[in-house]
């Protein structure tokens, strides 16, 4: 009978842990676009912190949260799957899908297993008659250490195995104004952070319930829950001010640009077949860009249907038929060049002037792996076959500053999914640039999730360091940004009313704006260096203080069986 009792308590221990594993697959999952259900992500996380209280051992903990990560990635990442079909098989973009999703769900899996170390440190276990929560002084240690914990997690998924920063918890909240503000010092691990801090808040909440029901007490002072809704209500009253005193401030210049958008398929795009149509769809998109009038046209990435060659210093190819339309175009394109017998592709971005001139070049610094460039190529040749494009491109070295004319403001560009790496910006804007241009072709993955999850991450990047941005894209997300992260207008009204963005071919004119009165931002100037790689290091500290407290609680369990 007791045997049958044993069992029973297991399984439903068992099934209270799938429960808060899949509620919180769903919530976190729902927070995100496609559903921008931004509000889940306030609670996403706590019924795993309950899970961390609840369970014992590093391992067992590490596990559960490595599930819990990567099923919300498996969903998050799903756009991976239309690979399949604009450029790759089944068995590789699931391949891509599953190894990555397992891999992100890593950090999660550590989220939960430093937590449940956080736990047992201040709080399993003490004296305190609050059993269930620890002593108010472990409790708010436990809740402040949380959330810089994820910071510290997510800063080494940005820069770890060359990085992959993609939709970091406070990316969920792209569409509040006020609340990500935060990032113009702290970056978007600021925003992350007070997520964080009300899912914590919640969670010690909910324990103190389970005590007084418990323990038949009475309520109690929950300052927990005061620090973590005041902390968060604090940094939104701080973001709404903080955006009105920069538009009270700001001496505001405007710079008229056109986005072209000939929403190629991406299974057309470099069909021969297909070839003339593409044509029509970006020289009809320029010449009515270009009666517009403005200070630049702006071409997606990869946009030319030819390789450049760029030895000449001038326009060739179709580039060329296009340049005398009067006005400077920023083109994408896949250029090469021939050095000692051997050939280097770039994925570049060319600044087309009107007297067919080429007034500046700018080479992708940051190549997606399997995608642009196949890691340790070098060292086997034979992969080489593998790459999706035919070959490898070369990573450029430096960011450009561009000028469309003597006077116009410098700004630089970004290509396809530079914009989620917030260094690579803070680089340009520290380098001199006013604004931004992301250009991208994410028709990879048309009719998914993916060009709005692309579109929510690049939104930080204004925000951290004050500036526009212009993103011209292929299919998706062709749009502007301002300084304070709000979407135009037009891009605004579409994403309320349809939940996405639109996708079709056409040509998107707007402003970059520009403030050349103020000064740069904190996180402009500084970096991680005051938040993020600090809490990285506490991570690291965390992470070192539960490993070597696991060996010694082995090694005693050990000297103990030993001696009986």
């Amino acid at each position: 009978m007791r045997d049958l009792v044993i069992s029973k308590t297991e399984i439903r221990s068992l099934l209270l842990r799938l429960l808060a594993l899949a509620l919180s697959v769903y919530l976190l999952v729902s927070a995100f676009p496609p559903f921008m259900n931004a509000e889940s992500a306030w609670v996403g996380f706590v019924p795993l912190i309950l899970l961390a209280r609840y369970t014992r051992g590093l391992k067992k903990t590490f596990l559960w949260g490595w599930a819990a990560g990567t099923g919300f990635w498996l969903f998050n990442l799903g756009w991976l799957l239309q690979l399949s079909v604009t450029g790759g098989s089944w068995l590789s973009a699931g391949a891509a899908w599953g190894s990555l999703s397992i891999y992100c769900g890593l950090y999660t899996g550590l989220f939960l297993m430093l937590a449940s170390h956080l736990f047992d440190l201040w709080v399993v276990g003490k004296t305190d008659p609050e059993t269930a929560i620890g002593g108010m002084r472990g409790s708010v240690s436990v809740l402040l250490s949380l959330p810089l914990v994820w910071v510290g997690l997510e800063y080494f998924r940005g820069i770890l195995f060359t990085g992959f920063p993609w939709n970091g918890l406070g990316v969920s909240q792209f569409r509040n104004i006020g609340m990500i503000q935060a990032a113009s010092w702290g970056g978007v691990f600021a925003v992350s952070a007070v997520v964080m801090l009300v899912n914590a808040a919640l969670a010690f909440t909910l324990l103190r319930f389970i005590d007084m029901f418990c323990r038949r007490k009475g309520p109690r002072f929950n300052l927990p829950m005061i620090l973590g809704v005041g902390g968060s209500v604090a940094v939104w009253l701080w973001g709404i001010d903080s955006a009105k005193d920069w538009l009270k401030e700001a001496e505001l210049s405007e710079v008229r640009i056109v986005a072209v958008q000939p929403a190629v398929p991406q299974t057309e795009k470099w069909d021969p077949d297909q070839g003339m149509e593409a044509l029509r769809k970006l020289n009809s998109g320029t010449s009515l860009a270009a009666a517009l009038r403005p200070a630049l046209i702006v071409w997606p990435e990869t946009a030319c249907p030819d390789l450049v060659n760029t030895a000449s210093g001038r326009s060739s190819g179709f580039a060329a038929t296009l340049t005398d339309v009067g006005v400077p175009i920023l083109a994408g394109a896949i250029e090469y060049e021939i050095s000692d017998g051997a050939t280097n592709f770039y994925n570049s971005s060319l600044m087309y002037m009107p007297d067919g001139s080429i007034n500046g070049i700018y080479r992708k610094m940051h190549l997606v792996p399997f995608g642009e460039r196949i890691p340790l190529e070098g060292l086997f040749p034979s992969l080489s076959k593998y790459a999706p494009l035919g070959f490898s491109c070369t990573p450029g070295r430096k960011m450009t500053l561009f000028r469309f004319s003597e006077k116009g403001p410098p700004f630089s560009t970004l290509i396809c999914f530079e914009d989620i790496f917030p260094s690579l910006s803070r680089k340009a804007v520290k380098n001199g640039a006013k604004f931004l241009i992301n250009q991208t072709n994410d028709a990879w993955f048309d009719g998914s999730s993916g060009s709005l999850q692309h579109l929510a991450n690049a939104v930080f990047r204004c925000v951290e360091n004050r500036v526009s941005m212009v993103r011209c894209s292929n299919t998706g997300a062709t749009c502007f940004i301002t300084p304070l992260g709000q979407l135009d207008q037009a891009t605004d009204e579409h994403l309320a009313q349809s939940g996405d963005v639109a996708s079709g071919e056409g040509t998107h004119m707007g402003t970059a704006m520009i403030a050349d009165n103020l000064p740069p931002t904190f996180y402009t100037l500084h970096g991680n260096l005051a938040f993020a790689l600090p809490c990285a290091l506490g991570t690291i500290i965390v992470f070192a203080l539960a490993v070597v407290g696991a060996y010694r609680k082995n090694r005693s369990v050990s000297i103990e069986r030993s001696g009986e």
